[in-house]
């Protein structure tokens, strides 16, 4: 069944008020109506009535149809404002329908209020659905958006899963070859000069120079190569200090509380990658004597700090390399967020975060 039109009348005149609700009666279907005298009374009809139609007289004491209409429109109400009054001007007309007024209907001249009511309604009902079908085409496209960006981040995650596949396997072969073509020139060269002085004093500095190849390759191939599935990223990151300890003066300090949930072997490779990037950056640029780094969990996000006390950079200037571009995709790959916060003199922090 169709509930009854509310009408709200605004009208410190009750034989008005009776003359405008007998009119509708008599030509509209199944009405109902709420008189408020002043704005106290419009105000709680406006919440407790919720109208369909407002119809307003010009002017009643301390409150005026323009005051009302300000108010409903203030409310964000989707309400048909008529104005219903004894005589105005052309002017205040055209200016309270510029205000929000649907119509102005004179009172000596009812007959055409009807008409103004269905026509009011029908309008809202257009603006109405016109609104619902520009919000949904708003929600489509955010929606066709992000999954785009969704589409976009799983390709550049794949990407970066197949460079470190590829890295790895680069890896592998520097090890598995190349160091053992090193390792057997070295081994012929030793046999070539066991029984020639000469050529013993004439090998030395190529055998220093092989076996400087082969630690090199080696240190590379901790660099390239790390494991891909069942990601022990904790010991991960203490050998890479151990290497850093060895071979610099740099102190380290590192803090690792995880929670067990966290199982993903993807976010886990890719926090060593980026660490291991800010790191090589830290020992090309900082000039640090101290790192600190920490990985820990909260709630369903992993967080990764890198801080140091080097000479610091300015965050904001244009930079050539693409390391922390590389770094940014890494993370953004994965939904995460990743900040840097630097100044000249003042160290590095880096600051990384992962839902999972």
């Amino acid at each position: 069944m169709k509930p009854p039109l509310k009408i709200l009348i605004l009208e410190d005149s009750i034989s008005d008020a009776e003359f405008i609700q007998r009119l509708l009666k008599k030509e509209m279907e199944d009405c109902e109506f709420y008189l408020a005298m002043d704005k106290k009374n419009f105000l709680q009809a406006l919440e407790g009535f919720s109208p369909d139609v407002i119809l307003s007289d010009n002017s009643l004491p301390q409150f005026n149809s323009s005051e009302a209409l300000k108010i409903t429109r203030q409310q964000a109400l989707n309400i048909p404002f008529i104005l219903v009054t004894g005589t105005v001007s052309e002017e205040f007309a055209a200016n309270i329908i510029k205000q929000g007024a649907d119509d102005y209907i004179l009172k000596d001249r009812l007959a055409r209020l009807p008409a103004a009511i269905e026509a009011a309604l029908k309008q809202r009902r257009t603006e109405s659905e016109r609104k619902e079908t520009e919000e949904n085409l708003r929600s489509l496209e955010k929606i066709i958006s992000e999954q785009k960006i969704q589409e976009q981040k799983k390709i550049t995650r794949a990407v970066i899963i197949a460079q470190d596949k590829e890295r790895s396997h680069i890896g592998q072969e520097l090890h598995d070859n190349i160091n053992q073509i090193l390792a057997a020139a070295k081994i012929y060269l030793s046999v070539a000069a066991e029984e020639d002085e000469k050529v013993k004093e004439l090998i030395k500095y190529p055998m220093i120079l092989i076996e400087n190849s082969i630690q090199e390759i080696r240190l590379l191939c901790q660099k390239l190569v790390s494991p891909i599935k069942n990601i022990n990223l904790e010991a991960l990151v203490i050998e890479l200090l151990n290497i850093l300890n060895q071979r610099t003066r740099v102190k380290t300090d590192f803090s690792y509380i995880v929670s067990k949930e966290f199982l993903s072997d993807d976010i886990k490779l890719n926090l060593y990658r980026v660490l291991q990037e800010q790191i090589g950056n830290i020992l090309k640029y900082a000039e640090a004597k101290n790192v600190s780094i920490s990985i820990k969990t909260t709630g369903k996000a992993i967080h990764l700090t890198i801080a140091d006390d080097g000479k610091g950079f300015e965050v904001d200037k244009p930079r050539t390399g693409v390391g922390i571009s590389n770094m940014i995709n890494r993370i953004e790959s994965f939904d995460g967020t990743f900040e840097i916060k630097s100044s000249m003199g003042n160290g590095c922090l880096t600051k990384i975060s992962i839902p999972y």
